[in-house]
């Protein structure tokens, strides 16, 4: 339930605040990092469905096609937190590289995803850019989101669903 509710927050809190906020050009995500966020102290198949189901949410409201912000989050959600683990006593500053990763990393997975299904244009330095801003804007938000995820899913996901 309390996953639910964080990627409820986050798309609305994307949709009505940060989704107008724009950096050279790139519009900012904190979807993202929130889900890169609470990957680190998920297990790997819970980061991935709170990805996916954050990313799916997401889409309803976009013009992309359906499913494809959600693919990209759920396969970075499940990569970083089979890469990467934060206990409960983690300090949130030690979360900064790899939420700028993580945030960096899902807009090159939307566009070769994009690309995939016939969606996107191929690669090119505007990419790259994207892919630079998200990550710093990712770095910038990782501490105060990372706090906010400990608060909210409490005692580490991770070793209670860990088997």
């Amino acid at each position: 339930m309390r996953l639910i509710l964080l990627a409820t927050f986050a798309v609305v809190a994307q949709l009505l605040v940060v989704g107008d906020l724009h950096v050279l050009g790139v519009r900012l995500d904190i979807v993202v990092v929130v889900v890169a966020a609470a990957a680190l102290r998920l297990v790997p198949e819970r980061a991935a469905a709170l990805g996916f189901g954050a990313g799916l949410l997401l889409d309803l409201f976009l013009t992309t096609p359906l499913g494809l912000t959600g693919f990209a989050y759920g396969l970075v959600g499940f990569g970083l937190a089979s890469l990467w683990s934060a206990g409960p006593n983690t300090p949130a500053s030690r979360t900064v590289p790899p939420i700028a990763a993580a945030s960096g990393a899902a807009a090159l997975v939307f566009a070769t995803a994009a690309m995939v299904v016939g969606q996107g244009s191929p690669m090119d330095w505007t990419l790259l850019r994207v892919a630079l801003v998200l990550a710093l804007s990712g770095a910038i938000l990782a501490v105060p989101v990372a706090g906010a995820v400990t608060l909210v899913l409490g005692e580490s996901e991770r070793r209670r669903f860990a088997s």
